[in-house]
């Protein structure tokens, strides 16, 4: 059985939502950003969103929440006194998608 790439938490469709969100977001500023505008760059039904955020104002929130999360997890990992500098660089990638990072 093939298994589907819309179900909820952990989905492909999901996944995609959010990175566009979090893209779109830092671009134009999630009050900026319809619904309409993340499912078109993402490539999903709206169904799709409405199956995995039962809002616009879930789907924001979970996408700060993982942006704080990859924000302290990055931090955690590069503040030392020879990588502080890096600091500030490496959060601005956060947003771009970085390599190190669990949630990109």
């Amino acid at each position: 059985m093939q298994q589907s790439n819309d179900g909820p938490r952990g989905s492909v469709g999901r996944d995609r939502l959010l990175a566009t969100a979090r893209r779109l977001f830092t671009r134009h500023g999630a009050s900026n950003v319809g619904i309409n505008d993340v499912t078109a760059a993402a490539g999903v039904a709206r169904m799709t969103l409405y199956n995995n955020f039962p809002s616009k104002d879930a789907l924001t929130a979970t996408v700060y929440e993982e942006m704080a999360a990859a924000t302290a997890w990055c931090t955690d990992r590069l503040v030392g006194a020879e990588k502080l500098g890096r600091v500030e660089g490496h959060l601005v990638v956060l947003t771009l998608g970085c390599p190190l990072c669990p949630s990109s």
